[in-house]
């Protein structure tokens, strides 16, 4: 099963990246930006204000004909889950009218967490090319290749928390 590789970092430090493109591993011609959220999505899901803040900018080495193969992979799986949430919501919420209101947000909430296990069970089989989730004193780095993981983790092994090459 294919599985993501995470590397761990302090989170003040700026990571150095090998000079290869994130998604085809050539030598990259451009870097992008991405905006990586820190916060848990598990809570930002039952407290959704917690949405708005905790985010950080990342600059990656993509090749420039890899940018759009990078960001529809994270923006296109970004609208699915959503897409899902919003489907579960729409379908399911009319059935439990009839419960209190907290009651009904946890039953909802469960479903929903039912209903986009698929989605979760695809994130976890077939990973993202690159993703990043910050905690309060560190960020992990998720990489979809192993070499990749490797040779970034080299670089930054004075930084390293932990990895999964530990």
């Amino acid at each position: 099963m294919a599985m993501s590789t995470d590397v761990t970092l302090s989170k003040g430090y700026v990571p150095k990246w090998p000079g290869k493109c994130l998604v085809c591993h050539c030598e990259p011609d451009s870097t992008t930006k991405i905006v990586s959220r820190s916060q848990n999505t598990f809570a930002s899901f039952f407290l959704p204000i917690l949405f708005f803040f905790g985010w950080k900018r990342i600059e990656l080495p993509v090749c420039q004909s890899c940018k759009y193969r990078f960001y529809s992979q994270r923006w296109y799986r970004e609208a699915l889950c959503w897409i899902f949430v919003i489907a579960a919501v729409w379908l399911i919420m009319p059935h439990f009218q009839e419960l209190s209101p907290l009651y009904r947000k946890i039953v909802v909430g469960v479903l929903i967490l039912v209903a986009i296990s698929p989605y979760l069970i695809l994130e976890v089989i077939w990973p993202r090319i690159f993703d990043s989730m910050a905690g309060e004193s560190e960020i992990c780095y998720e990489f979809a290749s192993e070499d990749y993981a490797a040779e970034f983790r080299n670089l930054n092994r004075h930084a390293v928390i932990s990895s999964d090459f530990d």
